[in-house]
């Protein structure tokens, strides 16, 4: 087993277009950002796909050459050397559907043509992947797995060690001074023993405070009436004498309606036989003469009311009507109606006698009369 494990890496991420190569784009792209060891993955769509399969010969051969729509659902690969050329070996797992089954397959891909491919690329710059032919599969393995020393992700030179600075001097510590020898110290008195002090007695225990009772939020007094009240108190109740309740006076029943008497008929005066006959002879006077009594004579018949005149308008003036518009005369018969004609071109009767017309001002040197509708 040969092996290596790479620290310096990079990751390169992008898309094909539509008709550019599978294989041949990835190659460029890793000549031109230097890339000499990496893995690829990527999937999309292709329309043109060649296939090749390793064969009992020792050599890879075409399966499959097909144009259409590929769904590439996995793209994986590497990138290595081989005689200082960089190769890019991908495989791909293609479906595809057809009598409307969907079928799946891969192998190497040796060319494709994307429809749309999307790519990631997992450069290692710290590391050498070699190949060479191995005469026994006829394949180029890998041959050299390495960590380059030294070498940047360009141009792999090698890195030159930067000279270590020389040593200071380390400073010589300066001489400590001599100390000053120190007096003798004198002997103390002895303390004299103080009689030890007998034991105070233990303090009784104090009652533990009981807890205050929370503050109340509202609280209600006794006549009904809510007040907002807050104290850490025990609340009192207080009680007030309260009124008798005032009695109610009873309601009076209602007065009935007297009953009106009924009206008294008129009394007529008694017709005597001279009433009779006098009536009967003042008729027979009045048929004589032939005198009407002055109430069938009928009240006469109220005036006439005066009507303003009519203007002198005649055809060819412009008359304002308050529903047509504006409206040329086209014709006038006498106090009957007049016969104009609209904007539109229409050509209407307006009778006279529920009309009041009045002058305006003249319009275009013609006559102007204003209309205004009356109920007379």
């Amino acid at each position: 087993m040969n092996y290596a494990t790479s620290r310096q890496y990079r990751r390169i991420v992008g898309r094909l277009s539509k008709g550019e190569s599978v294989v041949s784009s990835l190659e460029r792209l890793c000549k031109r950002e230097n890339i000499r060891a990496g893995v690829i993955q990527g999937v999309g769509l292709l329309g043109r796909v060649e296939l090749q399969s390793y064969s009992t010969e020792g050599t890879y051969q075409n399966t499959l050459e097909a144009d259409g729509t590929f769904e590439l659902l996995a793209l994986t690969g590497n990138i290595s050397t081989l005689g200082g050329q960089t190769i890019v070996n991908c495989y791909a797992h293609l479906g595809t559907h057809h009598l409307g089954q969907f079928h799946a397959f891969g192998g190497r891909l040796y060319e494709g043509v994307a429809l749309t491919v999307e790519f990631q690329i997992e450069a290692y710059d710290d590391l050498v992947l070699e190949r060479r032919l191995d005469a026994r599969l006829g394949l180029p393995v890998l041959n050299r797995v390495e960590t380059t020393v030294g070498e940047s992700s360009t141009d792999h030179a090698p890195v030159q060690a930067r000279p270590e600075p020389a040593p200071k001097p380390e400073p010589k510590p300066a001489p400590k001074p001599e100390p000053e020898p120190k007096p003798e110290p004198k002997p103390e008195p002895k303390p004299e023993p103080k009689p030890e002090p007998k034991p105070e007695p233990k303090p009784a225990p104090k009652p533990e405070p009981k807890p205050e009772p929370k503050p109340r939020a509202t609280a209600f007094s006794s006549d009904g009436n809510a007040s907002a009240r807050t104290t850490n108190a025990p609340p009192q109740i207080v009680r007030r004498p309260t009124r008798p309740p005032e009695p109610k006076p009873e309601p009076k029943p209602a007065p009935k309606p007297e009953p009106k008497p009924a009206p008294k008929p008129e009394s007529k005066p008694k017709t005597t036989w001279a009433d009779a006959i006098d009536f009967s002879s003042k008729k027979t006077e009045e048929k004589r003469l032939a005198v009407k009594p002055p109430a069938l004579i009928k009240p006469s018949a109220p005036a006439i009311e005066d009507w303003p005149e009519m203007p002198d308008i005649k055809a060819g003036d412009f008359l304002r009507h308050p529903h047509f518009g504006t409206c040329k005369v086209l014709k006038v018969e006498e106090d009957d109606f007049v016969r104009v004609r609209m904007r539109g071109g229409k050509v209407v009767d307006i009778k006279l006698e529920v009309c009041e017309l009045t002058r305006g001002e003249d319009r275009d040197g013609q006559r102007l009369f204003n209309c205004t509708i009356v109920r007379r």
